[in-house]
């Protein structure tokens, strides 16, 4: 019979492979395919439907199974799990494959766009300097924490605890001083490489057609436009935005409907602080 879908449970080296026909007949289990014979195995295939889950390098597979002549189909994996019967054996990844494989036919299935080669440097981009911020803040969380064994309070505000740091340094022990002035040295370097991608944000954002569309719109700027452009979701599951709830998301809308629209737990995904850039100081 020939092979109408494949489930594919990705991993690092071996995956496991698991192909139905159009009746949902099982033709073909590979529970241990080496990532060097993966690409030929799938290359040798009919045209078909490829179901994976949406986690690391999956983007790069679907990018080339698209080159055989495939339809590759990203699925986040909270909504693979309720297909997954594991029976005697347990959860392994020839189970898991099949699963994937199951609900990749389902027709209320909700799919991950697959990611492009730009779209995936982008989102590079604001990873690490999503990652450069954060280490920033744990840094001058650190350094309230250390002046705090001495008797100083440090306050909210960056430049305010930068300010006190210098009045009260040489109140510090000599090894205290050499610490505090190691780490303030260390978010300089953290300012300057953030300065850095920003500047490179929208360099890349200009040269960007979907970008440059987005940024058309009042309120959004390199940046904002930048990460909704990589093509990460910004719907949360819970909620079925449309019009002014999008909007109000976005930040597009006036506070009072913003406020009716997000939410404090959709205020902290990671997807809603990438695109309005909100991590502390």
């Amino acid at each position: 019979m020939t092979i109408t879908t494949i489930g594919i449970d990705l991993a690092k080296n071996v995956f496991a492979v698991h192909g139905v026909d159009h009746a949902g007949k099982t033709v073909l289990v590979k529970p241990r395919v080496s990532r060097a014979a993966l690409p030929e195995l799938i290359a040798s295939l009919p045209p078909c439907v490829i179901g994976m889950e949406a986690c690391s390098g999956a983007h790069y597979w679907a990018r080339l199974f698209r080159t055989y002549g495939h339809e590759p189909r990203l699925m986040a994996p909270k909504f693979v799990s309720p297909y997954r019967m594991a029976g005697k054996s347990g959860k392994n990844d020839a189970a898991d494959a099949q699963a994937i494989c199951e609900a990749v036919l389902r027709p209320q299935m909700r799919f991950v766009p697959v990611k492009d080669e730009e779209q995936q440097a982008m989102l590079c981009l604001h990873r690490t300097r999503q990652g450069f911020m954060e280490e920033k803040t744990a840094i001058y969380n650190r350094i309230r924490g250390l002046i705090s064994e001495f008797g100083v309070i440090g306050p909210q505000s960056t430049q305010a605890l930068r300010h006190m740091v210098h009045e009260h340094k040489t109140a510090l022990p000599e090894q205290a001083q050499l610490c505090v002035g190691d780490l303030l040295e260390h978010i300089d370097r953290f300012e300057a490489k953030i300065t850095e991608y920003d500047r490179l944000l929208t360099q890349t954002t200009r040269r960007d057609p979907r970008s440059q569309q987005l940024m058309k719109l009042k309120g959004i700027g390199p940046r904002g436009s930048g990460s909704n452009g990589t093509g990460k979701s910004l719907k949360p599951t819970s909620m079925k935005l449309r019009g002014v709830g999008s909007a109000a998301m976005l930040v597009l809308s006036p506070t009072a409907t913003r406020a009716q629209f997000v939410s404090p737990n959709l205020a902290a995904q990671p997807a809603y602080r990438l695109f309005h850039g909100q991590l502390p100081m």
